[in-house]
Protein backbone atom coordinates (compact mmCIF):
# COMPACT_ATOMS: atom_id res chain seq x y z
CA UNK A 1 0.00 0.00 0.00
CA UNK A 2 3.29 2.51 0.29
CA UNK A 3 3.30 1.98 -3.55
CA UNK A 4 -0.29 3.46 -4.21
CA UNK A 5 -0.87 6.23 -1.66
CA UNK A 6 -4.54 6.40 -3.15
CA UNK A 7 -6.02 2.81 -3.29
CA UNK A 8 -8.31 3.49 -0.79
CA UNK A 9 -10.52 5.75 -4.36
CA UNK A 10 -10.63 3.41 -7.25
CA UNK A 11 -10.39 5.54 -9.97
CA UNK A 12 -12.28 4.39 -13.20
CA UNK A 13 -10.52 1.77 -14.91
CA UNK A 14 -8.26 0.87 -11.61
CA UNK A 15 -9.75 -2.67 -11.12
CA UNK A 16 -10.65 -5.36 -13.63
CA UNK A 17 -12.41 -4.22 -16.97
CA UNK A 18 -12.74 -7.60 -18.75
CA UNK A 19 -16.47 -7.23 -18.97
CA UNK A 20 -17.99 -7.64 -22.03
CA UNK A 21 -20.40 -5.12 -22.19
CA UNK A 22 -22.34 -6.37 -25.48
CA UNK A 23 -22.30 -9.84 -25.21
CA UNK A 24 -25.69 -9.56 -25.35
CA UNK A 25 -25.99 -7.78 -28.67
CA UNK A 26 -23.68 -10.59 -31.00
CA UNK A 27 -24.59 -13.87 -28.79
CA UNK A 28 -26.90 -16.14 -30.40
CA UNK A 29 -29.35 -15.56 -27.95
CA UNK A 30 -32.35 -14.50 -29.62
CA UNK A 31 -36.16 -15.60 -28.35
CA UNK A 32 -38.05 -17.67 -30.92
CA UNK A 33 -40.89 -19.81 -30.32
CA UNK A 34 -39.70 -23.21 -30.45
CA UNK A 35 -41.96 -25.84 -31.51
CA UNK A 36 -39.79 -28.05 -28.45
CA UNK A 37 -38.06 -27.28 -25.57
CA UNK A 38 -36.04 -24.32 -25.64
CA UNK A 39 -33.59 -25.36 -23.20
CA UNK A 40 -33.00 -28.18 -25.13
CA UNK A 41 -32.31 -26.06 -28.51
CA UNK A 42 -30.37 -23.38 -26.82
CA UNK A 43 -28.07 -26.45 -25.31
CA UNK A 44 -27.61 -27.69 -29.22
CA UNK A 45 -26.88 -23.96 -30.06
CA UNK A 46 -24.28 -23.59 -27.02
CA UNK A 47 -22.67 -27.32 -27.59
CA UNK A 48 -23.53 -29.28 -31.06
CA UNK A 49 -23.95 -26.56 -33.59
CA UNK A 50 -25.24 -23.20 -34.48
CA UNK A 51 -28.23 -22.12 -36.31
CA UNK A 52 -25.78 -20.97 -38.90
CA UNK A 53 -23.21 -24.26 -38.78
CA UNK A 54 -26.48 -26.85 -38.80
CA UNK A 55 -28.01 -24.84 -41.82
CA UNK A 56 -24.66 -24.32 -43.71
CA UNK A 57 -24.80 -28.54 -43.56
CA UNK A 58 -28.22 -28.74 -44.91
CA UNK A 59 -27.36 -26.08 -47.94
CA UNK A 60 -24.07 -28.11 -48.89
CA UNK A 61 -26.09 -31.62 -49.10
CA UNK A 62 -29.72 -30.59 -50.76
CA UNK A 63 -27.49 -28.02 -53.11
CA UNK A 64 -25.37 -31.40 -53.91
CA UNK A 65 -28.38 -33.66 -54.19
CA UNK A 66 -30.01 -30.90 -56.41
CA UNK A 67 -26.75 -30.76 -58.73
CA UNK A 68 -27.53 -34.22 -59.13
CA UNK A 69 -24.06 -35.37 -57.13
CA UNK A 70 -23.52 -36.85 -54.00
CA UNK A 71 -23.38 -34.87 -50.50
CA UNK A 72 -19.78 -34.27 -49.16
CA UNK A 73 -19.58 -36.91 -47.01
CA UNK A 74 -17.45 -34.75 -44.10
CA UNK A 75 -20.77 -33.05 -43.93
CA UNK A 76 -23.22 -36.10 -44.13
CA UNK A 77 -21.33 -37.68 -40.82
CA UNK A 78 -20.98 -33.90 -39.10
CA UNK A 79 -24.86 -34.19 -39.43
CA UNK A 80 -24.86 -37.48 -38.39
CA UNK A 81 -22.84 -36.76 -35.38
CA UNK A 82 -25.05 -33.81 -34.32
CA UNK A 83 -27.74 -35.78 -34.17
CA UNK A 84 -26.26 -38.21 -32.07
CA UNK A 85 -25.93 -35.38 -29.56
CA UNK A 86 -28.75 -33.89 -29.92
CA UNK A 87 -31.09 -37.17 -29.46
CA UNK A 88 -28.72 -37.63 -26.65
CA UNK A 89 -29.46 -34.55 -24.80
CA UNK A 90 -33.29 -35.33 -25.74
CA UNK A 91 -32.68 -38.37 -23.40
CA UNK A 92 -30.84 -36.55 -20.52
CA UNK A 93 -33.92 -33.85 -20.81
CA UNK A 94 -36.19 -36.53 -20.67
CA UNK A 95 -34.68 -38.53 -17.58
CA UNK A 96 -34.18 -35.20 -15.55
CA UNK A 97 -38.01 -34.11 -16.32
CA UNK A 98 -39.28 -37.48 -15.00
CA UNK A 99 -37.12 -37.56 -12.08
CA UNK A 100 -38.05 -34.08 -11.06
CA UNK A 101 -42.16 -35.08 -11.55
CA UNK A 102 -41.60 -37.86 -9.31
CA UNK A 103 -39.99 -35.77 -7.17
CA UNK A 104 -42.65 -33.15 -7.50
CA UNK A 105 -45.26 -35.63 -6.84
CA UNK A 106 -43.61 -37.38 -3.61
CA UNK A 107 -43.13 -34.24 -2.34
CA UNK A 108 -46.88 -32.92 -2.92
CA UNK A 109 -48.27 -36.63 -1.58
CA UNK A 110 -46.19 -35.59 1.70
CA UNK A 111 -47.13 -32.25 1.92
CA UNK A 112 -50.64 -31.90 0.75
CA UNK A 113 -52.29 -35.62 0.45
CA UNK A 114 -55.44 -33.95 -0.54
CA UNK A 115 -53.91 -32.45 -3.44
CA UNK A 116 -52.20 -35.40 -4.35
CA UNK A 117 -55.44 -37.43 -4.69
CA UNK A 118 -57.05 -34.45 -6.18
CA UNK A 119 -54.54 -34.46 -9.28
CA UNK A 120 -54.32 -37.92 -9.63
CA UNK A 121 -58.50 -38.13 -10.25
CA UNK A 122 -57.57 -35.59 -12.58
CA UNK A 123 -55.16 -37.62 -14.75
CA UNK A 124 -57.60 -40.66 -14.33
CA UNK A 125 -60.53 -38.56 -16.12
CA UNK A 126 -58.20 -38.29 -19.05
CA UNK A 127 -59.41 -39.49 -21.88
CA UNK A 128 -57.66 -43.23 -22.12
CA UNK A 129 -58.03 -43.50 -17.84
CA UNK A 130 -54.23 -42.17 -17.40
CA UNK A 131 -53.28 -45.87 -18.34
CA UNK A 132 -51.59 -45.10 -21.69
CA UNK A 133 -48.27 -42.96 -21.77
CA UNK A 134 -48.31 -40.35 -23.66
CA UNK A 135 -46.81 -39.88 -26.81
CA UNK A 136 -43.25 -37.74 -26.95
Amino acid sequence: MANKPFSFFPLPWSGPVNQDLLDHWFSPAVTYNFAGDATIEKQVVESVASYGRQIGWLNEVVLALADGKTPPPATVERMRQAVKEVEALKAIHASSAFADATDALARLKKESPRNYDRLLLTLMERPGGGSEPAQA
